[in-house]
C-alpha cells in the first residue's frame, strides 16, 4: 500500500524540481496551470494535498505528463537506459545516490528529441577532450 504522506512529499519534490528546471516562480506557476498563487503556495508547503484535476492543470503548465510530475515511466527508463540497466523502468541505484542538481540535468536530458541527444554527446566529448590551461 501507499505511504500517502510520503508519496505527496515526493510528488511536491518533482514539482518544485520542474518549476526549477522551467525557472518558474509559484507565481508563474499559478498563472500558467489557471490556480491561485495561494493555492500553489499551499501546495508546494505542504499545507494543502492536490486534487487530480489540478494536477493535471499543473502537468499542463510545466508541460509534463502525469507520470513525469509522479516521477514515473519515461524518467525512470531513461534512468534505466543511462546505467544500461534492463530492471524494466526502475530507477536504478545509481540513480538514487544523484544530488538535485544531477537528477535536474537527468530530466532535461529527458525531454530533449533524439536528435539533441545525439548533439549534447558529441558536445560532451567535445569537453571531455577539451584541455583547460
Amino acid at each position: 500500500m501507499y505511504n500517502v504522506e510520503k508519496e505527496c512529499e515526493k510528488l511536491i519534490q518533482n514539482i518544485r524540481l520542474l518549476c526549477q528546471m522551467k525557472s518558474l516562480s509559484n507565481n508563474a506557476l499559478a498563472r500558467r496551470a489557471g490556480i491561485s498563487p495561494s493555492a500553489t503556495s499551499d501546495l508546494l508547503s505542504g499545507k494543502t494535498k492536490p486534487q487530480f484535476y489540478t494536477l493535471l492543470q499543473l502537468c499542463n503548465a510545466l508541460e509534463v505528463t502525469i507520470d513525469e510530475l509522479f516521477g514515473l515511466n519515461s524518467i525512470n527508463e531513461e534512468y534505466s537506459e543511462l546505467d544500461g540497466d534492463d530492471s524494466g523502468g526502475q530507477i536504478s541505484k545509481s540513480f538514487v545516490g544523484l544530488n538535485a542538481e544531477e537528477r535536474s540535468l537527468l530530466l532535461l536530458y529527458n525531454h530533449l528529441s533524439v536528435a539533441k541527444k545525439e548533439m549534447l554527446r558529441i558536445y560532451m566529448d567535445m569537453l571531455i577532450e577539451y584541455k583547460e590551461m
